[in-house]
């Protein structure tokens, strides 16, 4: 079996396999600094598997997703954001800090966009690293 699709991995880990790359350290993602991979640790994060099955990132793709789609009422789940934003609809969310998430705050929510590059809920749904950890 051939490796992943390059422009998923770091060139030193463009010879893995799906199964590989998935165990491999989070910075086997291309465009994934070890400062980024520092900060993901924080959030539990230290593999391509754990950031494509991460409860954070996957929080902001399912607001993002309400956001998107035509047919949806555009109300979020409670239990994805803090209670401060509570009953905000999908497309006030999705442009949202990302201290929105529940359990990020105010202090995380500086870090993680500062470390990360991101700013909104879209942001991170959208971080390409995410992305490309869910096609692997």
């Amino acid at each position: 079996m051939g490796g992943i699709h390059v422009p998923f991995l770091n060139e030193s880990y463009s010879s893995l396999g799906p199964q590989a790359a998935l165990v491999a350290p989070v910075q086997a993602l291309a465009g994934v600094t070890s400062d980024m991979a520092a900060m993901l640790q924080r959030f539990g994060i230290s593999t391509v598997m754990d950031l494509a099955a991460s409860g954070l990132f996957d929080a902001a793709r399912r607001i993002v997703a309400l956001a998107d789609s035509p047919s949806s009422s555009g109300a979020v789940p409670g239990d994805l954001v803090d209670a401060a934003y509570r009953g905000k609809g999908a497309n006030v969310l999705a442009s949202a800090p990302i201290a929105a998430l529940n359990g990020i705050g105010a202090a995380k929510d500086a870090r993680l966009a500062a470390a990360l590059d991101v700013t909104t809920i879209r942001d991170l749904a959208e971080w390409r690293p995410y992305r490309n950890a869910n096609s692997i």
